[in-house]
Formats: structure tokens, C-alpha cells, sequence
């Protein structure tokens, strides 16, 4: 009685056309071990159990071969098959890969040389340790082993990766021990410097801060710009005072009176009328105003990750509008390499691509080990009260046709398009700001004044 086969992967015709020769390779070496682990030495059965493990898929292909020898002809057989599936290599396109390649944040230095090896096996270098080395010299993720290879060269491949692992050891010991200093966000670095540098500049007495003061970030003064008492509050910005508030002053929301910064409100026409004399002036009829425009279709997209000390509870929207047959803005760009549609929002401060757009990323065979980091930034939908499904952020380069530039990318789930932000559309030098304007008006203009002029909103 015949024992049963052991299960082999097939090989997946379909999965990534553009690498099928190198997944063919890698198939055809685990075929060859199989064979070998198994002791089957018979040409006939070797063929037999070929055609079987290969899959359906490339068994219809292979029955569309021609001369591929009897049933006793195993080598005849295999040479077909790798004929077919490892046609001629492009040999620059190869080398373009993998100068491209970047060691990915959560990627191990073995694990990046790995695939540079594996890239550098299809390019017909002269010297493949010579060029890993410098590739890794080059797009490594670490600046101090960078800067430890140039100052110490010649190095070779083997002792930077010695060098390299060290390194990294060192750094995870140092952060599983506490003697490495929690890590901070670029906004919060910021926020400590400006802090410092106030402080210094009040010790001096000096006659104006260093820095103009923000919205975005806190007074030096330790001040909640909502309630006016100290801050930051015990329990972050959900423990204010003013959280829920409504100001007496401007009618507006979540701050105090004593804190407000907006004029406050006039009293209309039929409140001031009753309170002092009748004039001859009458306000014009409700008709004779210019109708509002029709509303606009807008989608909005809010990043609330900052420090609210304004009256605005979002700092960073992204809107698009589209009036009438008005086209959005759009480019084509490169993002991991990897050609994408992308909208471009003048008024965006972050980078959004949907869930289907970072498949598309991820198929790319240089961006395999590509993975998403957990983020605690909520992105609101216009008028939503909940959160849309972040995925996750990566970081990664973003290429136009003349600049390249790295960005941040946030994964949204579903299929709702991709959005480009004023920032990395200008670095890639897709828009530019022209000229900027600052008009004042005069708030006492005496209403006799305004009845000559058409009002428009």
C-alpha cells in the first residue's frame, strides 16, 4: 500500500508578476531539498512528483511547453520549467532596486542585509560584499554607525556588521535598564526648548522673548489659555475648568470670559434701536442682499495630536472642496516607490492613503518588511463625532519628479482616496505660495457709511 505524500507548497503563478523568477528560484531550491530529505534518487518518480507539487496552474503552463522529454527525463523537465518562468533579467532595472533599498525603522541591520542580498543576487555585481557594504553604509537607519564607518574606513562587511549589531545590543540594553531618556515627540522637543530659551530670557531681563508666541503651544507663564489657572492641568486638557463652558463675553465654548480673545458681540439693530433714540437711517430690506452661495461639498479630516491652548479644539484640517465642475488638484507621485494618485490639499497637515493604496505599497518586493506603528492620533471625518479606523503611520520617502522628500504616511481603512499635504506637496515643489496679504477693517465705520456699498459674504 502506498504511504501518503507529504504535503509541498505549490508555486503561485499569479502572486507578484514582476519577481517570478526569483520566487521560482527560491521554489525550485526547496523542491530539490524535498527531494533530497525524502531520498528519491528515481528520475520517473523526481518527475512525477514535480508536475504534482508545482500546482495546477503552472502544470496547464507546463503542458504548453514543447521538448520537454519523456516521463524518465526529471532534468529536462526542470530546465523547461526555468526557462519559462526566469525569462531575461533587466540587469540596470535590478541595480535600481537595490540602490533603493532603506533599512525600514523596524528593521534589524541582519535583516536588511539579508535583502540586500537577496537583490543584489539578480544584478551581476564584480563585488556583492563590496556593494552591501555600501548600501548599508549609505541608507542604514543609524547615523552613529554611519558616521563610525566613514571615520574608521576601510571597514569590511564583515566587522560593520559586527560594529552594527553592537550598536543595536547596546541601545536595547540601554532602554530595557531606564538609562536611555524617554523618547519625546518632535512637538514636545520643541515645546522644551521654547520653555528654556523663555526662561533664560526672563533670568537676563531681557526686553522681549526670544520667540514670538504661539497658538500651538502653552505660554511660559504656565497659564491655561482657556481658564486662566496654572497649567498644564493634573489630569491633561480633559481636567480644565473651561472644558464644557460656555464664555460670556463671545458665546463661544470651552473657555472663560477673563480669557477670552474675541471681540466681544455688538447688539443688533432692533436691541440698540430700543435703547436710544430712532434714526432716520432704516436698514435695508431682507431682499435686497446678494443670495449665499449654494453650500460646498467638503470633506474634513482633523488631527487633534497637539496642544490645545486656543479657541479651536482641532489645529490640523484637511479640506477639499469642489464647486460646481471644478477639478480637485492632483499628482502623481512616488510613495516607497510605488506610483500613486494623490489629492493635494493646500490646507492639509498630514498625509492620508487608504487601506488599498498600502497594499499596493506593501506587494512591492522591496517593501516587504514595511510595517504599520501604532499611532495615538484621531482623524475625524466633517461633522463626525467618532474617530475614523487609523490603521497605522510609516515612515517613509515621497518622490515627485524633480524633488524626493521623506514623510509620514497614515493608513485609513477602506477605500476612500489618498491626500497629499500643503507641506510635502510644497517640498516636492507641486504648489507654491505666491504672495500673502494682510487686510484690517475697521470695526467703527458708522453704519451710514456701509448703505452705499453692496455687503457680500
Amino acid at each position: 500500500m502506498a504511504s501518503s505524500l507529504p504535503p509541498f507548497p505549490p508555486f503561485n503563478v499569479e502572486d507578484d508578476p514582476t519577481a517570478t523568477g526569483q520566487r521560482w528560484t527560491k521554489w525550485k531550491k526547496r523542491f530539490e531539498n524535498f527531494l533530497l530529505a525524502m531520498d528519491i534518487d528515481d528520475e520517473t518518480r523526481k518527475r512525477a512528483l514535480l508536475l504534482h507539487y508545482i500546482g495546477s496552474s503552472a502544470f496547464d503552463i507546463f503542458e504548453t511547453l514543447t521538448d520537454t522529454g519523456d516521463e524518465k527525463d526529471y532534468k529536462k523537465a526542470m530546465d523547461r520549467l526555468t526557462e519559462h518562468f526566469t525569462p531575461q533579467r533587466n540587469v540596470d532595472y535590478e541595480i535600481y532596486l537595490f540602490r533603493q533599498a532603506r533599512q525600514q525603522p523596524t528593521e534589524t541591520l541582519d535583516q536588511f542585509t539579508t535583502r540586500l542580498r537577496q537583490l543584489a543576487s539578480t544584478c551581476e555585481f564584480t563585488s556583492i560584499e563590496k556593494e552591501i557594504k555600501s548600501q548599508i553604509i549609505l541608507n542604514c537607519s543609524s547615523s552613529h554607525l554611519r558616521r563610525r564607518a566613514l571615520r574608521d574606513s576601510p571597514l569590511t562587511l564583515k566587522a560593520l556588521l559586527d560594529l552594527g549589531r553592537a550598536m543595536e545590543i547596546s541601545e536595547k540594553q540601554a532602554s530595557q535598564s531606564g538609562i536611555e531618556s524617554q523618547s519625546i515627540s518632535p512637538d514636545e522637543t520643541e515645546l522644551l526648548n521654547y520653555t528654556r530659551l523663555s526662561q533664560r530670557s526672563q533670568s537676563r531681563q531681557s526686553p522681549s522673548p526670544p520667540f514670538p508666541r504661539s497658538r500651538e503651544f502653552p505660554s511660559p507663564s504656565c497659564t491655561c489659555g482657556h481658564c486662566g489657572y496654572a497649567y498644564p492641568h493634573p489630569q491633561g486638557q480633559v481636567s480644565c475648568p473651561a472644558r464644557g463652558s460656555q464664555c460670556r463675553s463671545c458665546g463661544k465654548m470651552k473657555h472663560f470670559a477673563r480669557c477670552c480673545r474675541s471681540k466681544p458681540i455688538r447688539p443688533t439693530f432692533a436691541e440698540s434701536s430700543s435703547s436710544r433714540p430712532q434714526s432716520r437711517f432704516q436698514p435695508p430690506p431682507p431682499n435686497s442682499f446678494p443670495r449665499q452661495p449654494p453650500p460646498r461639498e467638503i470633506r474634513h479630516v482633523t488631527d487633534t495630536q497637539q496642544y490645545p491652548t486656543s479657541d479651536d479644539e482641532y489645529l490640523f484640517t484637511v479640506a477639499i472642496s469642489q464647486v460646481g465642475n471644478s477639478t480637485t488638484p492632483k499628482a502623481k507621485v512616488m510613495i516607497a516607490n510605488v506610483p500613486l494618485q494623490m489629492l493635494i490639499d493646500s490646507g492639509a497637515s498630514i498625509n492620508v492613503i487608504d487601506e488599498k493604496a498600502y497594499h499596493a505599497i506593501t506587494k512591492s518586493p522591496q517593501n516587504n518588511p514595511l510595517s504599520l506603528r501604532h499611532t495615538s492620533t484621531k482623524i475625524y471625518s466633517y461633522g463626525g463625532t467618532s474617530p475614523l479606523p487609523v490603521l497605522g503611520t510609516f515612515y517613509t520617502r515621497v518622490e515627485s519628479k524633480t524633488r524626493t522628500t521623506p514623510a509620514t504616511i497614515y493608513v485609513i481603512k477602506g477605500e476612500n482616496g489618498c491626500l497629499l499635504s500643503y507641506k510635502t506637496a510644497t517640498e516636492l515643489e507641486l504648489i507654491s505660495v505666491i504672495a500673502q496679504t494682510n487686510a484690517s477693517v475697521n470695526t467703527t465705520t458708522p453704519l451710514s457709511a456701509l448703505s452705499s456699498h453692496t455687503i457680500t459674504f
